[in-house]
């Protein structure tokens, strides 16, 4: 493709044969671009992306090296347009449809899919969990884990449409929000979960989280917003695109009523305009009956219909790594594994336990490195406030260390009269619960979901809580 083909001006015919952020991948006909980052700057390595064969670059200032330069005010900016002209504008060519918030994004995604699925649409899924094209994983590595940058994010999109997908949902950031990574691409319907506290180490404050949050719905032609949050209910409120409300606590364009949960299923019913539906699902606790109702709003403001919306969503049973249970071989107590690595997520999935366990609520956690500090100590008083028993261990430290980042729950976690024990081990501290734990007492393994690493010192080791769970149960050491 020429480089004027890609810029969408200019008269250069420049061949160019694939795009790059990282100079040391730069080969003959790379076009590179020259990313402004908060530790590194793409531009000092201009010359190392023309030595390796890069035909040209494009920089928000011209730099000294014969390469052919494009400058642009913004490189990220430039670079969500330029990719999406390289894989020929492949999400003009699918109805796309984005999910915000804190927490459910995943598991909304997946429910989405499955609503498509039901109704005979060949849907697309990319987020935390990989790239998925109907029910297949897709081998695309991306560099960040949930929203791809715009190269990765284009060159998936394009693999989407060679497969023939016509939906593809995704869990858009704030961080892709506020990166320009979705920056030309209209979504068809955009979903809002919640704002609560996270990614503090980026934003700084709230308010700047959920402005990165809200850029979502300047993209959108139609939005669903959960009014149950306090910040949702502003951006119905201020909504400048047609917005469906939802709720499970109030009346809204979408609700629910009549909510009974047990602990393998829940029944609810479900009010859409004049209509209602029974609805039989085997997700538990409240915020996955939030959940449902965002999905089935995407779904209907794409233009599914909302009684096959529900006929999906009553055969969609769970996310990996998203309120899992492994098997235990009949030992009687049960372990969840889930995500939850915020205060509202870990709030979420401790309560919802507590609504039906028959015995002790014992809860394994820990807390990222290099992340938003502030919420190590909320989250450990909310464990020992909602659970019956502890065990505090490492997650992702990344660069610090795994006993300083237990310091700083445990300053929560003392404020409650919950037992508790330290194990930075992550395998001996969800051992110590297997141990501990007897008839009817169910143990959240909470953090780290689907995730198959633990990052350490900036090395990803190869770790997975389920994997733990059946290595030492079947290794009969209990």
């Amino acid at each position: 493709m020429y480089l004027k083909d890609i810029i969408g001006f200019g008269e250069s015919k420049t061949e160019i044969k694939s795009l790059t952020i990282d100079s040391r991948k730069a080969e003959k006909g790379s076009l590179y671009f020259a990313i402004s980052g908060t530790q590194v700057d793409g531009h000092k390595f201009v010359a190392d992306a023309y030595k390796n064969g890069a035909a040209a670059a494009v920089v928000e200032r011209k730099v000294d090296c014969p390469i052919e330069q494009i400058q642009v005010e913004n490189t990220r900016i430039a670079m969500a347009h330029m990719a999406a002209n390289f894989y020929n504008n492949p999400a003009k060519q699918l109805t796309m449809i984005g999910v915000t918030g804190t927490n459910g994004k995943t598991s909304i995604s997946y429910m989405v899919q499955k609503i498509a699925k039901r109704c005979g649409i060949p849907c697309g899924v990319i987020g935390t969990s990989g790239i998925v094209a109907n029910d297949e994983k897709l081998d695309i590595h991306i560099l960040t884990s949930t929203t791809p940058d715009p190269i990765e994010l284009q060159y998936a999109l394009s693999e989407m449409v060679k497969r023939n997908i016509k939906w593809v949902v995704m869990e858009v950031t704030a961080h892709a929000l506020d990166l320009h990574k979705t920056d030309g691409i209209t979504f068809a319907s955009a979903g809002f979960t919640n704002l609560t506290q996270d990614h503090l180490d980026y934003f700084i404050t709230m308010e700047n989280y959920a402005a990165a949050k809200a850029k979502l719905f300047k993209t959108a032609k139609k939005g669903v917003v959960n009014i149950d949050d306090d910040f949702g209910r502003k951006l119905y409120e201020n909504a400048e695109i047609p917005t469906l409300s939802y709720s499970i606590k109030q009346k809204a364009d979408i609700w629910a009523k009549d909510i009974e949960t047990e602990h393998n299923k829940t029944t609810f019913t479900l009010v859409y305009g004049e209509k209602e539906f029974k609805v039989t699902t085997h997700t538990v606790g409240l915020f996955n009956i939030s959940n449902i109702l965002c999905a089935v709003g995407c779904a209907v403001e794409a233009g599914a219909d909302i009684g096959e919306c529900i006929k999906g969503i009553e055969s969609f049973v769970s996310v990996p790594g998203r309120f899992e249970t492994v098997d235990t071989k009949h030992r009687g107590y049960t372990v969840v594994v889930d995500y939850a690595h915020t205060p509202d997520g870990l709030e979420n999935i401790l309560s919802s336990i507590n609504t039906f366990k028959k015995g002790k609520l014992i809860c394994v956690f820990g807390c990222g490195g290099n992340r938003d500090a502030a919420k190590r100590p909320i989250m450990g008083r909310l464990a020992g406030q909602l659970s019956d028993y502890c065990v505090l261990t490492s997650d992702n430290p990344r660069f610090e260390e795994p006993e300083s980042i237990i310091d700083s729950i445990e300053e929560g976690i003392k404020e409650t009269s919950c037992p508790y024990i330290r194990n930075a081990d992550r395998k001996e501290a969800i051992k110590i619960a297997l141990e501990y734990a007897k008839k009817g007492d169910v143990i959240a393994i909470c953090g780290k979901g689907d995730e198959d690493y633990q990052e350490i010192k900036g090395v990803k080791h190869h770790f997975s809580d389920r994997e733990a769970v059946e290595e030492i149960i079947e290794g009969g050491n209990l």
